[in-house]
């Protein structure tokens, strides 16, 4: 029989973890009161498995491209790069200065999918 302290300390690590980020999320951005208007500082772009897997690739394009002294294959990667980075800044700029006006979700259960709806308002001029 294996003891579950380590999988026990797993879990309380974690716990801990989560509360010293949210701790430090809001002690950075204030408290949350609705309507909530989006600022840059809060606003993270995290990437997802599809973009850190992009990420390797064009890590390994250049790498490639290094080793061969390929100048074609180093502008692409380049330019693949660079159009990742504006794609970013753009989705970061679009999202700022958005009004979260209403947040609803359903009910779930384990194992189940879940929705959160949320309505956006732009007080901007800024198309959208």
């Amino acid at each position: 029989m294996r003891s579950s302290a380590p999988l026990r300390s797993g879990f309380r690590a974690r716990a801990r973890l989560e509360r010293a980020v949210s701790a430090w999320a809001r002690s950075r951005q204030g408290e949350d009161q609705a309507p909530l208007t989006l600022q840059s500082r809060r606003i993270y772009v995290l990437p997802t498995r599809t973009g850190l897997v992009a990420a390797a690739l064009l890590f390994v394009m250049v790498l490639a491209g290094l080793n061969y002294q390929n100048n074609l294959a180093l502008l692409l990667s380049f330019l693949l790069c660079g159009v990742a980075l504006v794609s970013m800044y753009e989705c970061h700029r679009t999202l700022s200065g958005l009004q979260i006006s209403s947040a609803q979700v359903e009910a779930t259960f384990a194992h189940t999918q879940g929705e959160l709806l949320l309505a956006f308002q732009n007080t901007t001029d800024t198309a959208r």
